[in-house]
């Protein structure tokens, strides 16, 4: 996902696992600030992921969501 093409940027990532047995786990955390960058969204995933730690039981869907979005808004920087 590469939301710099959309004009959007979000504050929150939220992270579901749902394992073999179909058993679901939902993490999320939120930024102090904005982004809208892949790396940053990969980087607040995985800090989730590693929280979650590791297990024996397969799993069965890993999803990756950004919240809390809102437009990006443009403006008219001064030159001097």
């Amino acid at each position: 996902m590469h939301s710099n093409a959309t004009e959007k940027k979000g504050k929150t990532v939220v992270l579901k696992v749902r394992y073999h047995s179909f058993e679901t786990i939902t993490r999320r955390i939120s930024n102090a600030t904005d982004f809208k960058s892949a790396d940053k969204i990969y980087q607040l995933g995985q800090k989730l992921y590693d929280e979650i730690g590791e297990t024996d039981q397969g799993i069965r869907l890993l999803g990756l969501t950004v919240s809390n979005i809102t437009e990006v808004e443009h403006e008219q920087l001064k030159l001097f």
